[in-house]
């Protein structure tokens, strides 16, 4: 609404003046794309939105936006026109200098710039990261006395909340859980959340690291020790692995690329618009723990399941999914739902099948971002 006003404000005052005309339609187009980044990111121009103009969106599909966008649009087109029309018959006279004034002092104060500004704050923060030390980790089957399996399960933006709320009760589990958890900056989008979990430091976006595309190649991560500790690791994700360079994190940390599953890899026919629907991450799971079992009885393995059908701001359930909670309006609702109901069968399958050394981590990558959700209090981890 802010950016909106500023539209109005700066089309209000144009004249029949070439140069005052360029100066008002490059505000607003710098007005519009901040709204536009702002619908996606859900938190203006930040350091997610600088990370993925920095690498790629390869594989990212924006059908779940263009509603918002298309009003975004048609609502900046008709603030114009409107603006415009008031002028006139208002008949209100500027100078050029007067309107120069009006025209930076908007800039200056407008919502972009502003996140602009906090955005250089925040690559400041990241400086010591440019020069610190890598972990160096030795004695890697020291380091890991009992190898048990593990099963990492990043579930696309899991509030504790949401978790607490659909959970199954009537299973009986072993379980820690942590409610206390906060997000820092670098962390709290998806590849930077999947950063933090497997290296443990947030991802540094800044200008100045060139090496952005192999995300702490020399940082010794969970995925190395887990290789030098002789597990068999596999990442599952439904998603392309070349979005947002998110195959890196593991490729170059020690997983093997016939090990890395991803939309290009999976044979399945429930697609979404992004990729496979986690229902099929699920089965490969299931396929790779019964494949571990016949063949590697005495070899640990880990799995990473990367899942997004519970990504903001509508979610992307399955039909399959869909139809098993007819009742629910809320189509983020249907997927938070549907994710934990294949976890909870996922650790039932564990169960049946006797693996008693397995561990099942379920994690947030990021908090929910949408601005508009009704399942959770905002402030909620």
């Amino acid at each position: 609404m802010y950016s909106l006003l500023q539209i109005f404000t700066i089309w209000f005052f144009v004249r029949k003046d070439t140069r005052i005309l360029i100066l008002s339609s490059l505000l607003t187009i710098y007005l519009v794309i901040y709204l536009l980044i702002d619908v996606v990111s859900s938190n203006g121009f930040n350091l997610a939105a600088l990370y993925h103009l920095k690498t790629n969106v390869i594989g990212m599909s924006f059908s779940g936006y263009f509603t918002s966008f298309i009003i975004i649009i048609f609502l900046s087109v008709i603030t114009i026109f409107l603006s415009i029309y008031i002028s006139k018959k208002i008949k209100i006279k500027i100078s050029t200098k007067s309107f120069i004034f009006i025209f930076f002092s908007l800039f200056f104060l407008s919502l972009p710039t502003f996140d602009i500004i906090n955005l250089l704050y925040n690559l400041n923060s990241f400086k010591k990261l440019e020069k610190f030390e890598p972990v160096k980790v030795e004695n890697y089957e020291n380091l890991i006395n009992k190898r048990k399996n593990i099963i990492f399960i990043s579930v696309e933006s899991l509030n504790y909340s949401l978790w607490e709320k659909f959970k199954k009760k009537n299973i009986k589990l072993t379980s820690t859980s942590f409610d206390n958890i906060r997000e820092i900056d670098g962390t709290n989008w998806s590849i930077a959340g999947l950063t933090a979990l497997n290296c443990s430091l947030p991802l540094n976006p800044s200008i100045i690291n060139e090496k952005i595309h192999q995300i702490y190649i020399k940082q010794t991560c969970l995925t190395d020790i887990l290789d030098k500790s002789k597990y068999s690791n596999f990442v599952i994700q439904g998603t392309d692995g070349r979005f947002a360079n998110q195959e890196n994190l593991y490729l170059n940390h020690s997983i093997k690329k016939k090990n890395f599953l991803d939309k290009r890899k999976i044979k399945s026919n429930t697609l979404s618009s992004w990729g496979y629907h986690d229902e099929v991450l699920f089965t490969e799971a299931k396929k790779i723990i019964t494949n571990n079992i016949s063949s590697n009885k005495n070899k640990p393995f880990s799995i990473f399941i990367n899942t997004f059908d519970t990504h903001a701001p509508n979610g992307y359930p399955s039909p399959k999914c869909t139809n098993k909670y007819p009742y629910i309006k809320i189509e983020l609702e249907i997927a938070f739902r549907c994710v934990i109901d294949e976890i909870f069968d996922l650790i039932k399958f564990i169960q049946e099948k006797n693996i008693d050394e397995t561990i099942v981590i379920v994690h947030s990558d990021h908090l929910l971002m949408t601005k508009n959700s009704k399942l959770i209090d905002k402030k909620s981890t």
